[in-house]
């Protein structure tokens, strides 16, 4: 069940990236599409748990040490991503993103000591090999530099997302149940995210946070866009919590039918479906190797 709920999720991930793509063309700061989700769905989640008796503050201080800094790493990892969305081919950027598993996969084998047989190493490294094949162009030339600011941004994001997730992980070691999780999430992401997002807008943007913030929801794809990530982000919490990080990761692959689907009916993208078909090859070969071995 939780599989089948980690796929579900993750196939709703490209259509809330045309959404952040959408938002930021139109001159919403990347901090404000990142955050608007929780100052609307995170107060809705502390008063249900209030209800039923379930808040419950964690009382260990590393929960909120590493918490916040997942935090740090997402506002960096995740303003570039949506940079990248901005600034490249809707379906490139999402190929790109798909080596989150395995910086996540190598972060969470290192730094909280999560295991992974020859096999699956073998698998990660086939993965690299397929986003490379995609990722190459075909015929060097002065064009293709036109994207290299734009990798590098995705490249960045990819990297440092890796530790977001193993620090996301590790806040849960400290936490004895899901509820007290949530509770602490809840919380942490009001005052992280919004220090964050408050500072860097007005010190570094000279913009309003809370006039942007209403923009975007006013806006029909921000509403939209708002209430899907807000929705996917309680069930994130919850796979997070009970998954390995490897396993959560490496279903992400799941989101390339998806992408290649909108980059085509959406942007009108035309992608060499050869890459496509080799990717997915690659992808889900290692996806099998994954669920098979865990």
């Amino acid at each position: 069940m939780l599989i089948f709920l980690t796929i579900i999720h993750n196939l709703a991930q490209p259509y809330w990236d045309t959404l952040k793509k959408y938002l930021s063309q139109n001159g919403i700061s990347s901090l404000t599409i990142i955050h608007s989700p929780n100052l609307v769905g995170h107060p809705i989640g502390i008063a249900i748990l209030i209800s039923l008796g379930l808040f419950v503050l964690p009382l260990n201080p590393s929960f909120y040490l590493f918490w916040f800094a997942m935090i740090a790493v997402a506002a960096v990892a995740l303003t570039l991503n949506i940079w990248g969305l901005v600034e490249s081919k809707f379906f490139a950027v999402q190929i790109l993103n798909k080596l989150r598993f395995v910086t996540s996969s190598v972060a969470a084998i290192f730094v909280i000591g999560e295991h992974l047989t020859s096999l699956q190493i073998g698998a990660l490294v086939l993965a690299v090999i397929g986003v490379g094949f995609f990722a190459w162009p075909q015929h060097l030339s002065r064009s293709n530099f036109v994207w290299d600011r734009c990798v590098i941004f995705v490249v960045i994001s990819v990297l440092l997302s890796g530790f977001a997730s193993v620090f996301y992980k590790m806040a849960t070691f400290y936490t004895p149940d899901y509820a007290t999780f949530l509770s602490g999430r809840f919380i942490g992401d009001m005052i992280g995210w919004s220090f964050v997002w408050i500072f860097i807008s007005i010190a570094l943007l000279h913009r309003n946070p809370f006039t942007e913030s209403v923009r975007c929801v006013k806006n029909k794809s921000g509403l939209i866009m708002v209430a899907g990530i807000a929705a996917s982000t309680l069930l994130s919490s919850y796979l997070i919590y009970k998954l390995p990080v490897t396993t959560f990761a490496m279903l992400g692959t799941v989101t390339v039918p998806a992408a290649y689907f909108l980059s085509r009916v959406k942007y009108g993208e035309k992608n060499n479906i050869t890459n496509v078909v080799r990717n997915n090859f690659y992808f889900y070969f290692c996806r099998n190797i994954f669920i098979v071995k865990k």
